[in-house]
């Protein structure tokens, strides 16, 4: 049952991603993180840290 809740997570936040709304996408890629434990592979962290460069990259071209 929890390895189905994370998944429904990481694809929501997978969702975000794809749509380019990063703040949303890391925001529930790292609830994924903290509830995910054991069931959390590497890609999903790699998906987090993607989502953190790219909201900070994001957020630096709106105070150029």
């Amino acid at each position: 049952m929890k390895k189905n809740k994370i998944f429904k997570m990481y694809e929501k936040a997978s969702f975000f991603f794809k749509q380019g709304d990063f703040e949303q996408a890391l925001t529930k890629f790292s609830q994924v993180i903290s509830e995910g434990g054991s069931s959390v592979d590497d890609d999903m962290i790699l998906k987090v840290v993607n989502a953190a460069l790219r909201q900070r990259e994001k957020c630096q071209f709106r105070i150029l």
